[in-house]
């Protein structure tokens, strides 16, 4: 396993690992010229650009949703996000401070000059600074809500806010007095205002574009299209760009007619596509940005061009690791994700389109099950002997069930699958023959795992649990203390087990079943989906469908907290952990998450691949800024690969590769074609991993 720290980041958090270079909701989008650009996140990521897009590197990680993005040049610049913050960088965002302004979160941030300033923010109204941040005037706009989504100055002196209730707001005194304008008749928000100059400007609202010429006393609807919701709308010279679902409004004679431009959205991302901010640098080129990570260019020919790499969107069901490197995850659409990197690289396999998986394991390197669903022939069960590059078809002949959701394997052999309508199978021989476990209740089984021997635990649709003991054929039907149905089980080991589901559900036993406990009771919107405990059986998490989707404990579960993740925005509905520091999630819309506690100080071969020794890799000269050195020392002769990535993990440099003698070997690293910021280096000597990060300075 390896872990690069990166300059920024919180203690402890959840990173995206796939796709690329982002998959949160991007909620605001800069671009300085052609080349050079930022981006915001709901997740707290901020990367920048120097190519136009083609490559990202990852500036900055905070645990906030962040909502609003501005820089003045290559090097200052402003982000605004949720729960007051408001972050400043002077260095291109290698390194940042954190200002808490105003009452609420931060909607919107811009600059007139180096010094004159102004902040936007609901709950939180608005502020001005005339010294480049360092000091801020809050003001009273008059509006009894505050607030506000959006603004747009164009002096010192006159802009705009744009908010609730179908308010714009209009000073041309520096804030200190403040004149409604009324667009649309109507109490609807409008949550973005762009103005040219001090007459003419532009608003959306819904389906809606609004222009003024006579600065906001008058506004006309200029363009409207059915069923888009437009988002935000930005202009250079001639060329105005509103974005939305599926799309964007583009007009090149200055906002006067407006014509629709779809983007390339392929199957199902064209359900999803949802374009939420847009910034025109220049006349003859835009850039949009949305949900799932989307970002899109416009080029002078007027072509949208996709920047942003993304997984199928479909849901992923389930998440599985071998060791801090193999990781496994299986979606709703016939496709299973690995990687051997601990996810900073994945490959894509289609194993069948027709297929619906609910569940992966791996209880070797190589061997894996994946069960499911066939639009078809209904349940089905996969096996692959190579790690997950070929599977093979083992759906046991007499299975009748509409789906198998769930399997687990102890070893290689011997394992259970479990699935609707009382459907339970069992094997001894790795799923060449399976036999049907019959006589027992009755119900839609969604999870089967095992402890540390030959027993497991089976839960369901319903609130009953099944212990079994394989090896002695001992089945035995539990009715633990329950309020709604079962979704997940863990078992800690023969005697301690947690089973979760609906309405807050948990219970535990530290006697195999014999006495069930609920120590706590959660509110009923609580859907519980997944269970883990670290094997002090103290640290654990729980799993569930609400916005913040994990609950902690400390203590045994004796007492739980909801997570102060605040930033993690997509739902994660499984996880697969090492311990309580380092682990992985998956969830809908091709989620993929992985946890790092950094405040632990984990070291990188604290978990090293089964059987494989560390090599040991220096860096000489760190950081660097012409170029550095790096070494390694092979205790024999072994194939070797080294190669340099940036944060976002792709592969910049194969420094080298091949069959290497033992001994010392130093390598140099050319930094004249390194972007300023943070890389790292990672030697694979056949099975043995190191990695060390390096920073590249101007």
């Amino acid at each position: 396993m390896f872990i690069v720290p990166t300059a920024g980041l919180a203690d402890s958090e959840w990173h995206w690992v796939h796709p690329r270079p982002t998959g949160a909701s991007i909620k605001c989008i800069w671009f300085l010229d052609e080349d050079r650009g930022w981006i915001a996140t709901q997740m707290g990521e901020v990367f920048g650009t120097c190519d136009g897009g083609l490559s990202w590197e990852n500036l900055h990680k905070i645990d906030v949703p962040l909502y609003g993005i501005f820089f003045t040049d290559f090097l200052t610049g402003w982000v605004s996000g949720d729960y007051k913050h408001l972050l400043h960088t002077i260095d291109g965002g290698e390194n940042w401070t954190v200002q808490i302004l105003l009452n609420g979160p931060i909607r919107a941030v811009q600059f007139v000059n180096s010094n004159c300033g102004f902040l936007a923010g609901t709950q939180g109204g608005m502020a001005r600074t005339t010294n480049g941040g360092t000091n801020w005037i809050y003001f009273d706009t008059g509006s009894p809500y505050y607030h506000f989504f959006d603004l747009s100055f164009v002096s010192p002196s006159e802009g705009w806010l744009a908010g609730l209730y179908g308010e714009m707001l209009h000073t041309v005194d520096a804030c200190s007095t403040w004149t409604v304008q009324d667009i649309t008749g109507s109490s609807e928000r409008h949550i973005n205002v762009h103005f040219v100059d001090s007459e003419v400007g532009f608003t959306t609202y819904h389906e809606n574009i609004y222009r003024t010429e006579d600065g906001g006393d008058s506004w006309a609807n200029v363009f409207q299209i059915a069923d888009v919701y437009l988002d935000d709308v930005d202009s250079e010279g001639s060329l105005a760009v509103a974005c939305g679902v599926l799309g964007a409004a583009v007009s090149e004679d200055s906002g006067v007619t407006w014509g629709w431009e779809s983007i390339p959205a392929s199957p199902p991302s064209q359900y999803n596509c949802w374009l939420m901010t847009v910034s025109v640098p220049e006349e003859d080129c835009a850039y949009s940005a949305g949900n799932y990570g989307l970002i899109y260019k416009r080029d002078s020919y007027g072509v949208w061009n996709r920047l942003s790499y993304q997984l199928n969107l479909m849901d992923l069901t389930s998440i599985t690791n071998f060791d801090g490197d193999h990781v496994w995850a299986c979606s709703e659409s016939g496709l299973i994700f690995r990687s051997s990197d601990g996810g900073v690289t994945w490959i894509t396999d289609m194993i069948d389109p027709d297929c619906s998986f609910d569940c992966i394991v791996f209880p070797s390197l190589t061997t894996g099950y994946c069960t499911g669903r066939n639009s078809g022939t209904g349940g089905v069960i996969f096996k692959t002997v190579d790690g997950g590059v070929s599977w093979t078809d083992i759906t046991p002949a007499a299975a009748s069930t509409y789906r198998f959701t769930s399997i687990d394997f102890i070893d290689q052999d011997m394992g259970v699958a479990v699935g609707f309508y009382g459907t339970i199978f069992y094997t001894m021989d790795g799923g060449s023959t399976w036999t049907e476990k019959t006589g027992l209740i009755v119900e839609n089984w969604t999870m089967v795992r095992f402890c540390n021997s030959d027993r497991g635990w089976i839960v369901g649709g319903c609130k009953d649990v099944i212990r079994f003991d394989l090896l002695s054929g001992d089945w035995v039907v539990q009715s633990p203390p329950s309020f709604a149905n079962f979704e997940a089980v863990f078992p800690l080991n023969e005697d301690t087990v947690w089973a979760v589901g609906y309405f807050g559900t948990a219970v535990v036993t530290h006697n195999a079943g014999a006495y069930w406990e609920q120590l706590w009771t959660m509110p009923p919107e609580i859907n519980f989906t997944d269970v883990w405990f670290d094997s002090n059986g103290l640290d654990g998490y729980f799993v569930t469908y609400q916005d913040s989707p994990f609950l902690t404990s400390t203590d045994g579960g004796q007492t739980v907290t909801f997570s102060e993740i605040l930033a993690l925005e997509r739902q994660v509905t499984s996880i697969a952990f090492i311990n309580k520091d380092y682990g992985w999630g998956c969830g809908p819309d091709g989620t993929i998450l992985r946890y790092c506690d950094y405040q632990q100080g984990m070291e990188e071969d604290e978990y090293p691949a089964q059987g494989n020794s560390p090599v040991d890799l220096h860096i000489h000269g760190n950081p660097f800024s012409s170029g550095t050195a790096v070494s390694f020392t092979l205790t024999e002769q072994r194939t070797v690969s080294l190669i340099l990535y940036d944060l976002t993990g792709h592969a910049i440099q194969n420094i080298c590769s091949g069959t290497i003698p033992s001994g010392v070997h130093e390598y140099f690293i050319d930094g004249a074609a390194l972007y300023t910021g943070m890389y790292y280096v990672r030697l694979q000597a056949e099975g043995a991993v190191s990695t060390e990060a390096l920073v590249r300075i101007p």
